[in-house]
């Protein structure tokens, strides 16, 4: 992921979401940053974990397109967010294993058919 992407990562982790508006201004934002920044296509993706009592979400992950900058046409927004999701939960799904919680992705554009 680019540079920036740390402070944006950071500027999240306190942030509680209850609007699917506001997750998707988050993925808005991620592409805005990737394509001022120049480093790499106007896609970003953020995916976000919901507790299932609350309705709350909290930002769980993000990519931004990398595609160009790699010279990779699998470092998609998406692919690159679900990346790091799975790493975060050690797991190659998107599956809280005690059923609590649950992830949703949002993206700047129609999601990747990868």
């Amino acid at each position: 992921m680019p540079e920036w992407t740390k402070e944006f990562i950071d500027s999240m982790k306190d942030k509680e979401f209850t609007s699917d508006e506001d997750m998707m201004k988050v993925a808005i934002d991620l592409s805005k940053h990737n394509v001022v920044e120049n480093t790499g296509g106007p896609f970003g993706c953020a995916i976000f974990e919901t507790d299932k009592n609350t309705g709350k979400s909290k930002f769980f992950a993000a990519g931004a397109n990398r595609v160009t900058a790699l010279n990779n046409s699998t470092t998609h927004g998406e692919m690159v967010a679900i990346q790091f999701a799975q790493k975060k939960l050690q797991t190659f799904a998107l599956k809280d294993k005690t059923g609590a919680k649950e992830y949703c992705l949002f993206t700047s554009c129609e999601p990747c058919a990868m």
